[in-house]
C-alpha cells in the first residue's frame, strides 16, 4: 500500500489551503439556519427627519407633532449645502419645509404646493416620507369633504394612520414536512459549491503531485502495476471524500437538533451521491491539469459556474428557460432539483427523485470512465529515451 500511504502523506500538506472553505461554510450556515428559524417581527421604520415650519399655525404644529410620534425629529440649520451633505452621508433621511400658508390651504381643502423638500433622488427616506405626507393630506381632505371640521378631520386621520396592518409571512414550504424543512434544506442546498471547492483544491494537488514525472517514472520501474496504482489512488480518494462528507453529515445533524428522520435521510443520500460524483469529477480534472497554479482558477470556474446556473446561489424557479436547458447538462442541477422536492419547494415524487439520483450516478460513471482512461494512458506512456537506454 505504498501509494495509499504516499497519498495521505501528500494530502496532509495540501489540506490547510482547502479546509477553511468547509469550516467557514459550516459556521455561516449555522447562523443562517438559526436566524431563519427565529420568528420575524415587523415594525415601522423610523426616519431621522428635519422639519422647517414656516407657517407656525396650529395646523402645521399638529403635523410636526404627529411626525414626531412616527419618526425622529432632528434639529438643523436651514443651510442647503449642510442638509445635502447630511442626506448624502446618512446623518438624516429627509428634510422638508412646511410652507407659509399651509394652515389656510389645508383648512380650505387645498392639497397642492404645501411643502418643499431637500432630498436625494430614489432614496428610501424620500419615498417613505413623501408617501406619508400624501396620505396625511389626502386623508384630511377626504374627511373635511364629508363635512367634518379640521380638528375632527385631523383626529380621524391620525387614528386611521395609526391603525396597524397585520402581516402574515406565508411559507411555500410543505408545512407537513417537519423532517426536512425548507429552512434546514439551505444547509444541503449549498453542498455542491463547498464540496467541489474543497475537493478540487485539496485532492487535485495531491493527485498531481503523485503523477509528477519523477514519481510516475519510479512507479513504472517499480513492481507496482498500473492497475494497482490506479486502484490505490481511487480508494484513497474515496476514503478522503467519505471523511469530508461525514463531517458535513455530522454538522447537519447538529444543526438539525438530532438524528435525521424521514425525508432528511433522502437528502443525505442525495448529498452522498453528489459527493462521490464530485470525487470522480476531481479525478478527471487532476488527470487533465498538470499545473497546480491553475487549480484555483479551475475551481472557481467549475464551482461558481455550476452554482449560478444550477440553482445553488439562485433558486431554480428564478432562472430563465434558456439557463435551465443548459443546467440540465450539469450534475448540480439534478441535485438541486431533488433537494427542492424533498423540502417541499416543488411537489415531491419518488420516481422523479430517483431519476435525479440516477442522472447523478450517470455523471459519476462517465467521469470515472474518462478519468480511468486518461489516467491509464498517462501511466503507460513511457519516454522513448528511457526505452532506448534500457535496450542499450
Amino acid at each position: 500500500m505504498q501509494v495509499f500511504k504516499a497519498f495521505f502523506k501528500v494530502l496532509k500538506n495540501k489540506l490547510p489551503g482547502s479546509l477553511p472553505y468547509l469550516i467557514v461554510f459550516i459556521v455561516i450556515m449555522s447562523f443562517m439556519v438559526t436566524e431563519s428559524n427565529e420568528t420575524t417581527v415587523f415594525s415601522e421604520s423610523k426616519l431621522d427627519v428635519v422639519v422647517f415650519d414656516k407657517d407656525g399655525t396650529k395646523e402645521s404644529k399638529a403635523l410636526t407633532d404627529y411626525i414626531a410620534t412616527k419618526h425622529n425629529i432632528v434639529s438643523m440649520d436651514e443651510n442647503k449645502d449642510k442638509l445635502m451633505d447630511a442626506l448624502y452621508y446618512g446623518s438624516i433621511d429627509y428634510a422638508f419645509i412646511i410652507k407659509k400658508g399651509y394652515g389656510e390651504k389645508i383648512s380650505a381643502g387645498e392639497t397642492d404646493d404645501l411643502f418643499d423638500d431637500y432630498q436625494l433622488h430614489d432614496s428610501f427616506g424620500s419615498a417613505l416620507m413623501n408617501q406619508f405626507l400624501n396620505k396625511y393630506v389626502s386623508s384630511i381632505h377626504t374627511n373635511m369633504a364629508v363635512g367634518k371640521s379640521y380638528d375632527e378631520a385631523a383626529a380621524d386621520t391620525e387614528k386611521s394612520l395609526d391603525d396597524g396592518t397585520d402581516v402574515t409571512v406565508e411559507s411555500f414550504n410543505n408545512d407537513k414536512n417537519t423532517d426536512y424543512s425548507e429552512t434546514f434544506s439551505l444547509f444541503f442546498r449549498y453542498l455542491p459549491y463547498i464540496i467541489i471547492c474543497v475537493l478540487i483544491n485539496s485532492l487535485c494537488p495531491t493527485l498531481i503531485t503523485l503523477r509528477r514525472k519523477n514519481v510516475k517514472n519510479r512507479t513504472i520501474c517499480s513492481p507496482i502495476k498500473t492497475s494497482s496504482f490506479t486502484a490505490q489512488l481511487f480508494l484513497s480518494s474515496l476514503i478522503y471524500v467519505a471523511a469530508l462528507w461525514l463531517v458535513y453529515f455530522v454538522a447537519g445533524m447538529i444543526l438539525n437538533g438530532g438524528v435525521y428522520t424521514g425525508m432528511a435521510w433522502l437528502a443525505v443520500l442525495n448529498s452522498l451521491v453528489f459527493s462521490i460524483m464530485a470525487t470522480m469529477l476531481t479525478l478527471l480534472v487532476s488527470n487533465i491539469v498538470t499545473n497546480e497554479q491553475t487549480i484555483s482558477i479551475i475551481t472557481q470556474i467549475i464551482s461558481l459556474g455550476m452554482s449560478f446556473i444550477c440553482g445553488v446561489f439562485v433558486p431554480l424557479d428564478m432562472l430563465g428557460e434558456g439557463v435551465l436547458k443548459v443546467a440540465k447538462f450539469l450534475p448540480a442541477y439534478w441535485y438541486e432539483k431533488a433537494n427542492n422536492m424533498l423540502c417541499g419547494v416543488t411537489p415531491y415524487n419518488f420516481n422523479e427523485y430517483l431519476t435525479c439520483l440516477l442522472v447523478q450516478v450517470g455523471f459519476l460513471v462517465a467521469f470515472f470512465a474518462v478519468a480511468l482512461m486518461v489516467g491509464r494512458m498517462s501511466l503507460s506512456r513511457t519516454p522513448k529515451t528511457k526505452k532506448a537506454a534500457t535496450a542499450a
